[in-house]
């Protein structure tokens, strides 16, 4: 009897421990960073699709006018558990990642010069949140801007201290991207932004191109008809000249005439001249297809005689057909 009374007890014991342990495995507390109970402090990194980089991209253009575009981002830094206390984040640029930057992209892009960034880097996760109150601010001025060469930059950024956390080793970096081209034409302009008149008279203008046309003559440009045309089957890149017989001056634009959207440029090489030998580059002009009028629309008017267009892409696999060819004065 004593033997069973004893025995009891015993289970009764092991039931009660098996209950406070179970109990205090409840207690225990739950990480949402793969089980990791030490806070990280981290950064938003951009995505990689193939060779192109998407996160804080920017597109500038230096224009005869100023800078056209900015490069400004707010970047804030997150945790991966509510914090205890304020924590205090340091990022700082890191020029030694560019390759790193240039290896995952495939690219050749460049560090922005010292002294280029204006940079707010001290940010703070109150504590009870895993999200800073405030972002780091990143901008380049636009006179800064303005002393760059054309061609693509990247701004690495990485988080070089924490306070009452820990820097997350895989998620501390990430990348302001940016490229600026030199340029007098505007992007993708419609038939709204032209301004100026269109030019009534084309008497004497004529017109050459670095290849035979398919069928029809460029001379059919110029016969305020848009019936008439020249093609070429199958497009390739090619150059086309205009001269329209003397200089005009304050040239703000240049409108063509496709049979359809279906077989118009996508984008061209603008250049312009005066006199047919020296050569003024105006930049790439990239052409709304969304109508059979397309168009060309400088910054900053130009003069000119001659006016070149460098045909680089165009929409159909089958041919590139012109049919008018005018400006804007």
């Amino acid at each position: 009897m004593k033997r069973n009374l004893i025995h009891r007890y015993q289970q009764l014991a092991a039931i009660v421990l098996i209950g406070i342990a179970f109990a205090s495995c409840k207690k225990q507390a739950s990480y949402d960073f793969n089980g990791d109970s030490d806070n990280k402090v981290y950064l938003t990194a951009g995505t990689y699709n193939g060779l192109a980089y998407s996160g804080y991209n920017f597109s500038v253009a230096n224009t005869p006018g100023g800078i056209v575009g900015a490069v400004s981002a707010a970047i804030p830094v997150h945790s991966t558990l509510s914090a205890t206390n304020d924590i205090q984040v340091k990022v700082t640029t890191d020029n030694t990642l560019v390759g790193t930057f240039n290896a995952k992209t495939g690219g050749t892009a460049i560090a922005v010069p010292d002294g280029a960034i204006t940079l707010s880097s001290n940010l703070t996760i109150p504590a009870g949140q895993v999200n800073s109150k405030d972002s780091l601010k990143l901008s380049i001025a636009s006179d800064k801007l303005a002393t760059l060469a054309p061609g693509t930059y990247v701004v690495p950024l990485r988080i070089s201290s924490a306070n009452n956390a820990s820097v997350s080793a895989n998620q501390n970096v990430t990348y302001v991207y940016f490229t600026l081209v030199a340029t007098n034409c505007y992007p993708s302009p419609a038939a709204a932004d032209m301004t100026g008149a269109i030019v009534a008279t084309r008497t004497g203008w004529t017109a050459t191109l670095d290849a035979t046309p398919t069928s029809g003559a460029l001379a059919n440009m110029f016969d305020a008809k848009t019936n008439t045309s020249w093609s070429l089957n199958p497009p390739k890149a090619c150059t086309m000249t205009v001269d329209m017989a003397a200089t005009r001056n304050a040239i703000t634009g240049v409108r063509i005439h496709t049979s359809s959207t279906t077989y118009s440029v996508n984008t061209a090489v603008i250049s312009t001249s005066t006199d047919g030998t020296n050569w003024t580059a105006q930049g790439t002009a990239t052409l709304l297809n969304t109508s059979a009028y397309e168009y060309v629309k400088f910054y900053s008017p130009v003069n000119a005689r001659y006016i070149r267009m460098n045909i680089t892409a165009w929409k159909s696999a089958t041919q590139i057909i012109l049919t008018e060819f005018d400006i804007y004065q």
